[in-house]
């Protein structure tokens, strides 16, 4: 009787173990393909923003905007813009990029990019 109750004990722990090492396995994988996902939807949004760079980069209607703004810091340089927490993030291009011409050009070429890419509503 003994053996049979040790037998049942032994048999009802490997099932659960099974069952468990079955969960964590589905868990992985999943955790896997999800971070595949994620990683497949950042490549598809990032290209597009390379593209725009090489053209603004590229394009002599561009020329210029870099020396305009100036080196991050520098006096005469397009002035830093804080994060809530003081940290600077970006640059304040007013008077700068938004003049008509250039406003006007650079919007058609991300529209371009955005609609070849298919991200038109992802990308802003």
């Amino acid at each position: 009787l003994f053996t049979i109750i040790a037998c049942g004990v032994i048999m009802v722990v490997l099932i659960s173990d099974s069952q468990e090492d079955q969960a964590i396995n589905e868990a992985r994988l999943l955790a896997i393909e999800t971070g595949e996902m994620f990683s497949y939807s950042l490549d598809q949004a990032i290209a597009p923003l390379f593209s725009l760079a090489q053209f603004v980069q590229q394009l002599s209607e561009f020329d210029g905007l870099a020396e305009t703004i100036g080196p991050a810091g520098e006096p005469g340089s397009a002035p830093l813009i804080p994060r809530d927490d003081g940290v600077p993030s970006h640059r304040n291009v007013t008077g700068i990029c938004d003049d008509g011409p250039t406003l006007a050009r650079f919007n058609e070429i991300a529209a371009d990019i955005k609609r070849n890419a298919g991200m038109e509503k992802v990308l802003v």
